[in-house]
């Protein structure tokens, strides 16, 4: 028999077998798979991407707009928002807040951290589900900008070699700083700084902790962790990154707890016609295609400085629209208020939606900025105002403390009140120097412009195309052709007086014949009053802008010298050179109208108008400077200018410009109203100051009898001037009298004169002359006044 232990020494000997086997077996296939592992890494090193995308990280950035004060006013983009900033423009609070969100140990690690992979393995299997991941901050980089979003092993293998690599070859420092411009933070924004200029509308290098934590907490996840999204989700992620930055010893826990404890303020993602200086910014963005490229605008990331002023463009959009609802509510038929569409209504959505008072953040940042607009939806309308929605927000619009003008326009029933769950537009109207008022965003029957200049420069401060940028895009300074009418006359008399004539001369306020458009017919230009003077000066035939002495004097020069001087003066438009443009019957451009007085204002240099004072590249070099130097050319004689300016100042004094004389300022201007009062102007400057209103249909029907340039434009450069003169943004200046005119007597008035010998006037042969004044005769006029 064989021994009773026999089977259990067997069974042992037969399980160390097994166990030795087993082993064996283990490190076989580890081996196996450690060897099939190299020669994957092996291979996929061979097949690696190159690194150089990283090393001359040059991303297609956006171009922003400045004003001249230093507001942001536009952006320039086609591929989301993206701006690059360097290593020493980023705050080490900033970069703290990342570090602690998304890589606590970077400053550790050789780009592939172990230690957080086997965390997040022990995590993984403990939920089993992939919820934990163990990428690095330079993987992540090496993800976004090398590999790609893919979600396969390969992609991880080769992200983790490309780490190792980077991290050889970069410092700490720059790969952070490369993670921080391309880190995405939802809203197709990518980068801290294009996050911080969506969310907060400031730049990375003012964010405060804050704020700093709430973008770090985005990138684990934009499409969850969005304000607009989910904004407790996002408010419980910023909860977990300062306490991460507590727990390293970035801040202490009582900065993270009253960081946590702030209510930080949310922008609405801006459309581009909220811009404050919208139709400035959309002319700087076709000049600049223009110069250098569309591909170059959108992707370059230049920094453009402009000329506006968005203090002097407020107070231009408010007086623009206010006069646009006072006149319109003249008319019979209704305005209406600028409703929503489907879309835009789908776009605000979130806007939209109401919102309890314990909400996550605030959704806005008060106060407006003027002209910016914002949706809003009818709820009820009580005798304390209006209720409405705004921003998720319950409000109540007070309505008595609206301008009068819209005030009125609603007791009259000329603009129609949204019905309950309607959505309208609001508009930011200024009503201080620092805050502004919301207001029914109101499409007026009638539509107009305003430009303002610095004439010695050319530089334009303010531009407001039309009522509003979201109700009309057309830029009616720059685009609308319309007859300047009387506003057109200082050109027929500054070609008088520089060709000799005198502001005492005098010329025939009587009925003329003239040859008409056709053979065998006449014309018979008329006043605007139906009366004729008889003989009166050249002054007074300017100061109440009658019409016949204007068509005298061009006929007496020939309508191809007038025309010759409007283009010299700034006029680029085609003129056809006929007789009726002494009455401004030709179409030109405001802008152009604005030159031809700037022109003026500057005593006979025709300034060279411009937007944009210098481009920069992205790297802070000077890409292009357009800064103009006062006047380009001397296109009439400094003697003749100043003759004209002396007599438009009398036009404002006591003429058709009286109205523009409340403001007490030495201005000089001239009004312009066309035929059937179709067309109503007002252009007025000093020294260092111009502005001109046009105000019409753009269908060029009549506004109706009385709308002339004093009525429908006066009221709106008035308003527009007197809210700059309160902020210190103009100073009256005087003109300086060129040496060669002096001042005589003629009747009981000093008028100014140019001197040709000394001691002696000039004055033109034929012309009546005060007994203190003899005349010189000239022979170079061919013909007489009459």
């Amino acid at each position: 028999m064989p021994p009773r232990n026999f089977r259990r020494e067997g069974s042992h000997i037969s399980w160390k077998r097994l166990l030795l086997i087993g082993v064996i077996a283990a490190v076989g296939i580890s081996a196996g798979i450690l060897a099939a592992g190299g020669v994957m890494i092996i291979s996929y090193a061979k097949e690696l991407p190159s690194l150089a995308k990283i090393k001359e990280y040059d991303p297609p950035q956006g171009s922003l707009v400045f004003s001249q004060d230093g507001v942001w006013i536009g952006e320039f983009s086609r591929k989301g928002h993206r701006y690059a900033l360097k290593p020493e423009e980023i705050p080490d609070l900033v970069k703290k807040s990342f570090v602690a969100a998304e890589d606590a140990r970077f400053y550790q690690h050789p780009g592939v951290d172990l230690v957080s992979i086997l965390r997040a393995a022990l995590i993984d299997l403990r939920s089993g589900s992939f919820i934990q991941g163990g990428s690095t901050i330079t993987q992540q980089l090496i993800k976004l900008l090398v590999v790609g979003p893919e979600r396969s092993l390969q992609r991880k293998i080769k992200e983790a070699i490309l780490a190792y690599r980077i991290e050889k070859q970069l410092t700490k420092d720059e790969i952070l700083t490369l993670y921080l411009n391309e880190a995405p933070l939802g809203s197709w924004a990518w980068g801290i700084e294009a996050g911080s200029r969506l969310y907060f509308h400031k730049s990375t290098k003012d964010l405060t902790l804050a704020e700093a934590a709430l973008l770090a907490s985005m990138p684990k996840a934009p499409n969850l962790y969005s304000p607009f999204v989910s904004p407790h989700a996002l408010k419980e992620r910023q909860r977990y990154v300062l306490s991460q930055m507590a727990s390293l010893g970035f801040v202490t826990k009582e900065q993270a707890r009253e960081a946590y404890q702030t209510r930080l303020a949310i922008y609405p993602r801006r459309e581009p016609y909220e811009d404050v200086v919208p139709y400035g910014v959309e002319m700087i963005r076709q000049e600049l295609i223009k110069r250098l490229n569309e591909d170059a605008v959108l992707e370059g990331g230049y920094i453009i400085t402009t000329t506006f002023d968005t203090r002097l463009q407020a107070s231009a959009q408010k007086a623009l629209f206010l006069q646009l609802v006072r006149l319109s509510t003249r008319y019979a038929a209704p305005m209406s208020i600028r409703r929503t569409t489907d879309a835009e209504e789908a776009f605000w959505k979130f806007w939209l939606a109401k919102r309890d008072d314990n909400e996550a953040f605030i959704y806005r940042s008060n106060p407006y900025s003027p002209g910016e607009t914002v949706i809003a939806k009818m709820i009820a309308q009580t005798k304390d105002g209006w209720h409405v929605l705004v921003e998720g927000k319950e409000r109540v619009l007070d309505t008595e403390s609206w301008p009068k003008e819209l005030r009125d326009a609603f007791k009259q029933g000329k603009i129609g009140i949204p019905k309950p769950g309607e959505g309208f537009f609001l508009v930011a109207l200024e009503y201080s120097s620092s805050q502004a008022q919301l207001v029914p965003e109101v499409i007026p029957l009638l539509q107009g412009c305003l430009v303002a200049l610095e004439p010695s420069t050319g530089k334009i401060l303010a531009i407001q195309g039309g009522s509003s940028f979201g109700v009309t895009r057309f830029n009616r300074v720059t685009q609308a052709l319309r007859q300047p009418g009387s506003a057109f006359k200082p050109v027929v008399y500054t070609l008088a007086i520089d060709k000799g004539l005198q502001p005492f001369s005098l010329v025939d306020d009587s009925p003329i014949a003239l040859p008409g458009a056709k053979p065998g017919e006449l014309w018979t230009p008329e006043n605007y009053d139906a009366r004729f003077l008889g003989p009166i000066t050249i002054r007074e035939a300017l100061v109440r802008s009658r019409n016949v002495p204007s068509v005298r004097l061009t006929w007496m020069f020939g309508a191809k010298q007038v025309a010759l001087y409007a283009k010299n003066m700034g006029i680029a438009t085609r003129i056809q050179p006929n007789l009726s443009i002494a009455l401004g019957s030709l179409s030109i451009r405001p802008i152009e109208l604005a030159r031809v007085y700037a022109t003026l204002a500057n005593l006979g240099k025709r300034p060279e108008l411009f937007s944009i004072v210098e481009i920069k590249d992205r790297k802070g070099q000077k890409e292009i400077s357009t800064e103009k130097s006062p006047g380009s050319s001397q296109v009439v004689s400094e003697d003749a200018a100043y003759i004209v300016v002396n007599m438009m100042q009398d036009v404002v004094r006591r003429g058709t410009g009286a109205r523009a004389g409340v403001l007490g300022l030495p201005l000089a201007g001239k009004t312009g109203t066309t035929n059937d009062f179709r067309d109503a102007w007002f252009m007025a400057f000093m020294p260092n100051f111009l502005a001109g209103v046009w105000v019409g249909f753009d269908d060029f029907r009549t506004m109706g009898r009385g709308m002339t340039g004093a009525t429908a434009a006066i009221p709106t450069f008035v308003d527009f001037t007197s809210d700059a003169l309160k902020k210190g943004l103009i100073t009256p200046s005087l003109f300086k009298k060129p040496d060669k005119v002096r001042f005589v007597m003629f009747g009981d008035t000093a008028e100014p004169i140019k001197d040709t010998q000394e001691g002696q006037p000039s004055l033109p042969v034929g012309a009546s002359y005060g007994p203190s004044t003899p005349p010189t005769p000239r022979q170079d006029l061919e013909k007489s006044l009459w």
